[in-house]
């Protein structure tokens, strides 16, 4: 479909049969913000990722608990050869004097102490698995942020696309006028060229509105994850502005609840028991082996039976192997320790610009309401004083002027607003109070 602009037609542009992301779902109508964000949440690619993450990070808490577990196995072998031969399942070799035998195995092994290596290996398994369900959350939270900003941002070109419209209209209309007044001889060509100049750059506006509007709704379409060829509505406006929560009570909040914060805190716990992990090998490992077999035919020094071994092992001389697998564990810890860190500083930044964005925007709203009070009123008056003759087409024009800057004024700080309380939800860790 063409572009519209100003009752002029773009070309359209021919759409091959296969267009980037034309798979994905394809939405019309009416979209409020709650569907926004709802599809947001659970469509967006990053939190999908974030979801398959997570359940690799909870499949390695089973690997992890299985290693504390018995290990059955079996094994079995029948082999023809033309001479004798030593083959057996079993550690060494024994005799047998056939062409042909066959030997079943069954073995169970058993950890019976590991100096907490088995311990710690699920302890971090579990507290990566955790911090990765934080890292599900997280990207929700980015998910619903880019989705209302996207929203929001698509909102404020609408509205600057429906105000500078009307702007072209009285442009327009101005300047039949002068045309109308030079053709009686009342005004001198100039007013007609100043008229036309006006009327290209209010026009030069609107298509810069327009196109900003198109490209806002690619950036919310991206945010949804849907198919670029959509075509909905927003049917959503700017909520009106309410008290928010201290800054104190923001930070508070953005401390308990953020969960990259929390994932951090769970990766440190990971990281603990990974120099945990790294310690116990200066422990003895002890395991506990037993086994089975059946072996057919049977001859001298070759039949059935079963063992129990319980076997020992502890490392003397590794050549600092171990000692750097405990250094690696630490400067990991200390590392994490200080991402920590450099998280709540980076947090308690955002919260702070966020709050104080959202005191500015409620206050240029309050400002813009008051702008557009005393512009309409006085392009109410500007009207009055043409009808009488007391005035030029001039001034009315700039009174309009006046009021239009003032509602897209009203407009960006509303924008503005909104979209500070989206950051502070987001960095909070969910919504508001």
């Amino acid at each position: 479909m063409g572009l519209l602009l100003l009752g002029l037609s773009l070309p359209a542009v021919a759409q091959p049969s296969e267009t980037l992301a034309d798979h994905r779902p394809l939405i019309t109508g009416l979209l409020t913000l709650k569907d926004a964000v709802q599809r947001a949440k659970t469509a967006g690619f990053a939190v999908l990722i974030a979801e398959q993450e997570a359940r690799i990070a909870r499949a390695g808490v089973g690997i992890a608990q299985s290693a504390r577990l018995p290990l059955l196995t079996i094994n079995s072998a029948y082999t023809l050869a033309n001479n004798p031969f030593f083959y057996t399942l079993s550690p060494g070799p024994s005799n047998i004097p056939r062409n042909s035998a066959g030997e079943f195995n069954l073995g169970l092994s058993l950890p019976l102490y590991t100096g907490g290596r088995l311990e710690a290996h699920l302890a971090e398994a579990t507290a990566q698995g955790d911090a990765a369900d934080q890292d599900v959350d997280a990207a929700r939270l980015a998910a619903i942020f880019a989705a209302k900003q996207a929203y929001f941002q698509a909102l404020l070109a609408q509205r600057q696309v429906v105000t500078y419209r009307e702007y072209v209209r009285h442009r327009e209309a101005s300047l039949s006028q002068t045309r109308d007044r030079f053709a009686v001889g009342k005004v001198p060509r100039v007013y007609i060229l100043r008229d036309e100049t006006e009327l290209t750059a209010a026009q030069q506006t609107l298509i810069a509105a327009q196109t900003f509007y198109q490209s806002a709704l690619a950036d919310l379409k991206k945010a949804l994850g849907v198919n670029p060829a959509s075509e909905f509505t927003l049917s959503d406006g700017f909520s009106k502005t309410a008290p928010t929560l201290d800054l104190a009570q923001a930070l508070a909040q953005t401390k308990h609840h953020n969960p990259e914060l929390i994932a951090l805190q769970l990766r440190i716990q990971a990281s603990t028991a990974q120099v945990q992990l790294a310690t116990a090998v200066y422990l003895p490992q002890v395991s506990l082996y037993a086994q089975g077999e059946l072996r057919t035919p049977e001859s001298d020094g070759f039949g059935s039976g079963s063992s129990l071994i319980v076997a020992a092992t502890l490392p003397i001389l590794d050549f600092g192997g171990r000692a750097a697998e405990v250094e690696k564990a630490q400067a990991n810890l200390s590392k994490t320790l200080l991402q920590q860190g450099a998280k709540e500083q980076e947090l308690a930044q955002t919260v702070t610009q966020a709050w104080l964005n959202s005191q500015q925007a409620q206050s240029s709203i309050q400002l813009a309401q008051a702008g557009i009070t005393l512009a309409t009123e006085e392009n109410r008056l500007a009207q009055e004083r043409f009808a009488v003759g007391r005035s030029i087409q001039v001034e009315v024009l700039d009174s309009f002027v006046a009021l239009l800057r003032a509602q897209l004024q009203e407009i960006k700080a509303r924008y503005d607003y909104q979209s500070a309380l989206a950051q502070l939800e987001q960095a909070m860790g969910g919504d508001l109070p």
